[in-house]
């Protein structure tokens, strides 16, 4: 199993292919849309929403903020 870093359909289905691994964890992706994996795999996305891309830069925000929105998405 990996999970981690896969965002794009086309490169989870070439991992999958080529038996690089069994299964794929796509945990965020569900935080920003619990109807994901079925999105995807009806073809409604070609990429996995990456809602971490809209955070300003690390710098920039307290530590742990970005880990800490993730788990109020969860809770919600």
């Amino acid at each position: 199993m990996v999970t981690g870093g896969f965002r794009s359909r086309a490169v989870m289905t070439r991992a999958l292919a080529d038996q690089a691994t069994d299964l794929i964890g796509i945990g965020r992706p569900f935080i920003a849309d619990p109807d994901f994996a079925s999105k995807l795999l009806d073809g409604m996305f070609a990429a996995a929403p990456a809602p971490e891309r809209d955070f300003p830069p690390a710098e920039d925000m307290p530590a742990g903020a970005g880990l800490n929105w993730f788990c109020h998405q969860l809770a919600l």
